[in-house]
């Protein structure tokens, strides 16, 4: 778009003479200047930005003389930096009739390319040589309409734009789509425009919305956006408009008006619909959960890509817009080089189950029929080991969620090694008759055996000597040496399927013992669902609730499209005002002696920004710890490491979780990874979680 700069006196620059240049001229009477030495007009203010030129620069002047003279006219476009350093980036000339009359004279240098950079600014330079005969006066003539000094330049993108929605109080950004589960049909919505202009946003002379259908109707056409809020310097501004969107997608328009008459076009493709709780769980082929499969669900007609990892039970729970307003969604599992793919359509609530053709590899392995016990076992794929382990007393070991195909399996015994193929289809267990050419030789059968024997008898002898203690979920304050400190934020941190949300539950069963007041914050599932959890550690639910001491705030039901049933709830799963204001309900006028708990962190970053909940999350730990109050939530590992290294350090105290798969069973370990201002321990501790008890910690020992 080409943008012209005019030149014309301003008193009030007196560091540049007068002499301006801009885009929106205050005219005075007509100035004649002697144009025998260079005359400079200057840009202010200086650019707000870089600004990129490319294509012809015309210059325009108006000359008079005292009588007919003839010369050179020399006119340059200068570049002067921050510092005050002048760069000449364009000059032209040619030898001209100057007469009494004034003329205007227009000169052009095309295929200029250059990028002034923010906070430079512009210089336009007249200069007139007289050549040969009498030597005559000869006059620049500007500041007024009808004898304008002007530069006419190629800019490239000197105007940007965002468009964003918001809630008509203007309190919180909506995302695309917007979802319908909290507001009403039509939608209401605010619309905002942040404009920046390199000029400065006084070139802005309009700025108009419409609003079109999929079908290309206008429902709305050319209406005025009004000025909201300029920024800091002037260089942008926010313009607004209250628009009603109706349901499925729409597209937004907005044309700019520039002091030059050109348009600029922002366009925005806007979808409303309503958001339901997708719920699909993976599973092998023998029917068990698949913790840890890698998912994709991807939508392209609203650019979303959601990548993440499947929980410990194997679930995918994420909430989605209607397809009826956004179209099908495309899924893919992975786990292990095998691939699923699938086309979902999201109407409803959306629950099943996603079948992988993954099943567990059963091997026994034997010796003359004889079972080898603590033999090693390594599996093999295309030259890659996918997994290794010890065979059992019976000669058996098991890799679990394998997908079919040929695998080499190497047995290890006794400094023999042998080697064998399978092929996996469906599962069954397959044995290994173990064969070298040590074990060929009669006599060396008989050695074998009398050691193996005596080998076998001496393993089990101190493999039953393995002691092991089982303790309760207090032990963890031997870890803190000592009581469980009030006024303490705790971060419970760990992969999918690790136990944090078990470690969640298990505190609240400690301090329900310890008769303190318990609130649950849960995005994660319903609470009849977590009512039901704790039962099974033997947590007397309903007592607590009748007492008043065990408190639900349902922030998830909202996801899931269904209407909450409980006393405290958010319609909004991204409302943390909302929340804020239920969490001052449940603490009452004595919030003496009260703790809160949340799960997850995780959940809510889905819907609003990092910085918004990291603010949160201080603001109620602060709150938190003034009532002498813990505040415990948990976190998955693999969120952004920029914000988990944020809330690790806010935190008082880091609870971390590990899982690890040991010959086809998992092992889960815990470790207070930080604790602010007091001493602990850090090592690694085993647990598991036991039926009517919840969380236990293991220790092993051996007794000789």
């Amino acid at each position: 778009s080409d943008m012209v700069l005019y030149g014309y006196y301003d008193e009030h620059i007196t560091v540049l003479d007068g002499r301006v240049l801009g885009i929106s001229p205050m005219w005075g009477g007509l100035v004649e200047t002697n144009a025998s030495t260079e005359i400079v007009f200057t840009l202010y203010p200086p650019l707000g930005g870089d600004l990129k030129l490319k294509g012809t620069v015309l210059f325009k002047s108006w000359l008079r003389s005292s009588e007919a003279a003839f010369g050179r006219l020399v006119m340059s476009l200068y570049e002067k930096d921050r510092g005050g350093e002048r760069s000449q980036i364009a000059s032209v000339e040619g030898y001209v009739a100057v007469n009494p009359r004034r003329s205007e004279y227009t000169f052009g240098v095309a295929g200029l390319e250059h990028t002034f950079k923010s906070g430079s600014t512009i210089q336009f330079g007249l200069t007139f040589y007289p050549s040969g005969g009498r030597p005559a006066n000869v006059y620049l003539v500007w500041n007024a309409p009808e004898a304008t000094t002007k530069i006419i330049l190629p800019c490239i993108g000197h105007i940007a734009g965002a468009i964003s929605l918001w809630n008509m109080e203007g309190r919180k950004r909506l995302g695309n789509p917007i979802s319908l589960n909290e507001s009403k049909v039509p939608s209401e919505v605010s619309l905002r425009v942040n404009i920046s202009d390199v000029f400065g946003v006084n070139d802005i002379k309009s700025i108009n919305v419409s609003l079109k259908d999929i079908m290309g109707m206008k429902i709305l056409e050319n209406e005025a956006l009004s000025l909201l809020s300029y920024g800091s310097q002037l260089y942008n501004a926010v313009y607004a408009k209250n628009l009603t969107i109706p349901k499925g997608m729409h597209t937004i328009e907005v044309a700019i008006s520039d002091s030059a008459g050109n348009i600029h076009r922002l366009e925005e493709e806007v979808y409303t619909a309503y958001y339901y709780l997708s719920k699909i769980k993976v599973k092998d082929g023998e029917g068990r959960a698949i913790p840890n499969a890698t998912y994709t669900i991807m939508n392209e007609a609203i650019h979303l890509t959601i990548k993440n990892v499947t929980g410990g039970d194997g679930l995918i729970t994420y909430p989605l817009p209607e397809s009826s307003s956004v179209g099908n969604y495309k899924l893919n599992i992975t786990y292990k080089g095998c691939l699923r793919t699938l086309d979902l359509r999201v109407d409803s609530p959306l629950y099943g189950e996603i079948e992988l053709p993954l099943y567990t590899l059963k091997l026994r392995v034997v010796l003359y029929g004889i079972p080898l016990y603590n033999a090693k076992v390594s599996l093999w794929r295309d030259s890659l080991q996918e997994s290794s382990g010890r065979t059992d007393s019976s000669g058996r070991i098991g890799f679990e969620t394998m997908p079919p195909g040929n695998y080499t399996v190497a047995v290890e015994y006794m400094f023999q090694t042998y080697r064998t193929v399978i092929n996996l289809d469906k599962g069954g267990e397959y044995e290994i008759r173990f064969s070298s050419p040590l074990f060929r030789i009669g006599l060396w059968i008989l050695v074998f055996g009398v050691a193996a024997a005596i080998s076998l008898n001496l393993m089990m002898i101190f493999k039953g000597r393995e002691k092991i203690k089982i303790s309760d979920f207090k032990y963890l304050e031997k870890l803190f040496a000592g009581r469980i400190p009030e006024a303490l934020s705790i971060m419970i941190l760990g992969p999918p399927g690790s136990g944090k949300t078990v470690t969640l539950e298990s505190f609240i069963k400690l301090f329900l013992q310890e008769r303190r007041r318990c609130i649950y914050i849960t995005n994660t599932g319903f609470p009849d669902e977590i009512r039901q959890s704790l039962e099974g550690f033997d947590v007397p639910v309903r007592d607590y609730e009748e007492d008043g001491r065990l408190i639900f705030i349902d922030c998830y039901s909202s996801i899931a499209g269904k209407a909450s049933k409980e006393e405290h709830y958010i319609e909004s799963p991204g409302d943390l005002t909302r929340l804020g204001m239920e969490i001052t309900a449940c603490l009452g006028s004595s919030p003496r002696g009260v703790d809160l708990f949340l799960d997850s962190i995780s959940q809510l970053l889905t819907y609003v920004k990092q910085d918004q909940l990291v603010a949160f999350i201080n603001a109620v730990g602060a709150r938190m710890k003034g009532i002498r109050g813990r505040f415990i939530y948990t976190v998955g590992s693999n969120i952004d490491v920029g914000i988990l290294g944020v809330l690790e350090e806010a935190s008082d105290c880091v609870i971390e979780l590990s899982i690890r798969d040991l010959d086809g069973v998992q092992e889960r370990n815990l470790r207070i990874k930080k604790l602010r201002g007091r001493r602990h321990s850090s090592r690694w501790v085993e647990f598991e979680v036991q039926p009517g008890r919840g969380l236990v910690f293991i220790s092993r020992y051996k007794s000789f």
